[in-house]
């Protein structure tokens, strides 16, 4: 059997007040019972002590006499709710099913589009695939960011945009490649600037002391 708390006590009370409770002097140890309701998780009736739940168990063979209808009524109170358990377990299925079949489809979805992207990006230079996933994202083009401002942003929208698609990352490496690519024939050209400037400063002071 199963006790109420006091809070479920006073809120059952209330609402039993007005209702024909089926009344009998005693049932499984308690007096003063009055059958108050059946469900699934047992009869309920108030007592001289308070309020509880019985079930089979807890009764005696003269006891289950008095309440054979409600014993009745629980197998009943019992089997709808089983079956009503049946009904959500089967739609849980069903739900965790199309989630898996929408997942699928839509991670085929992302995997297509990146490699498309895969496929015309090979033919652009760093800038144009940036300025190309800045315009797809709606990223405000901000040149001013750099390079590695301009990659970080549009890796985040691709992570973002893109969760199901684990070819994205091939995308981010060609990305970066073509980053790095430029960025040392920029190393390069900032050498060769440096040593031109020296040469001719070089050139200049040896000029001078002519």
């Amino acid at each position: 059997m199963r006790f109420l708390t006091v809070l479920t006590l006073i809120v059952i009370g209330v609402a039993v007040s007005a209702q024909q409770a089926k009344k009998l002097p005693y049932v499984a140890g308690f007096t003063d019972v009055q059958v108050m309701s059946v469900d699934q998780r047992g009869i309920q009736i108030m007592h001289s002590e308070g309020l509880c739940y019985l079930n089979p168990d807890d009764l005696s063979d003269a006891d289950k006499k008095n309440l054979a209808e409600e014993l009745q009524l629980l197998e009943i109170r019992k089997a709808e709710y089983q079956k009503l358990l049946e009904a959500q377990k089967k739609q849980q299925a069903a739900d965790a099913k199309k989630a898996k079949v929408d997942l699928a489809a839509q991670t085929k979805v992302q995997v297509n589009e990146i490699n498309a992207m895969l496929k015309e990006f090979k033919k652009y230079n760093v800038y144009k695939m940036l300025g190309a996933l800045e315009k797809k994202f709606g990223v405000e083009q901000n040149r001013n960011m750099g390079l590695n401002g301009r990659f970080r942003a549009v890796k985040s929208h691709l992570d973002r945009n893109y969760p199901l698609a684990k070819n994205r990352n091939a995308l981010i490496r060609l990305i970066e490649s073509k980053k790095k690519e430029v960025e040392k024939k920029l190393r390069t050209a900032a050498k060769k600037r440096a040593a031109e400037k020296k040469a001719k400063e070089e050139a200049a002071k040896k000029a001078k002391q002519q």
